[in-house]
């Protein structure tokens, strides 16, 4: 059995580690990508117009088109769109400057600009979970208290935040009052019983 609850333990962790190598922006915050060019000497690009051919939703519509990058410092700018909530933008550039070539690159759209936040969720819940239920079984009102604060941070969390994939807020909302009323209700009815007995 302590096997088992170790597998899964890592299991969650390292869902938590592979979402976190995308890269994801916050749904509707202004993302300035920064794009380096090479001019074909391998010196970085002083000059020259690169573009941003194409932006595409995940589900293949049209974001952004022909938008001219801006020179910065060794860099290019560009604003991106961040309206959907959606894994695969797909951003075409057009750099004549750099051996006239086109770069393709993607980008992941979340509630909280974090990837792979269930596995940080289910971990939070399962330890607190595993603390509630060490409390009842010891028959502790404090440690099943104690149990409840991981309840109260995913709940709030969730609600300043979201759940990374569920795309409609709404959801987002009701679960988080959902775990917070949990919460409520194991904290305060385990410190009704500590005080009255």
């Amino acid at each position: 059995m302590k096997a088992k609850l170790i597998a899964l333990l890592i299991f969650l962790v390292m869902i938590g580690v592979v979402g976190a190598e995308t890269t994801s922006f916050k749904q509707n915050e202004l993302v300035n990508y920064r794009f380096r060019c090479y001019d074909g000497g391998g010196q970085y690009c002083t000059s020259g117009t690169v573009l941003i051919i194409n932006v595409e939703y995940p589900d293949g519509g049209n974001a952004l088109d022909n938008q001219t990058m801006t020179y910065g410092v060794t860099y290019f700018n560009a604003s991106l769109p961040t309206s959907r909530i959606g894994d695969g933008y797909k951003v075409l550039i057009h750099s004549p400057t750099s051996n006239n070539t086109i770069t393709e690159w993607y980008y992941n759209v979340t509630p909280t600009g974090f990837a792979g936040t269930i596995g940080f969720y289910a971990l939070v819940l399962l330890l607190s979970g595993g603390v509630i239920v060490l409390g009842f079984g010891k028959n502790d009102a404090p440690i099943v208290i104690l149990g409840s604060f991981g309840l109260y941070f995913v709940g709030l969390f969730i609600l300043l935040y979201g759940i990374d994939g569920i795309k409609d807020n709404i959801y987002t909302y009701g679960i988080a009052i959902i775990v917070l009323a949990l919460a409520s209700y194991i904290s305060v009815k385990s410190a009704y019983e500590l005080i009255v007995d």
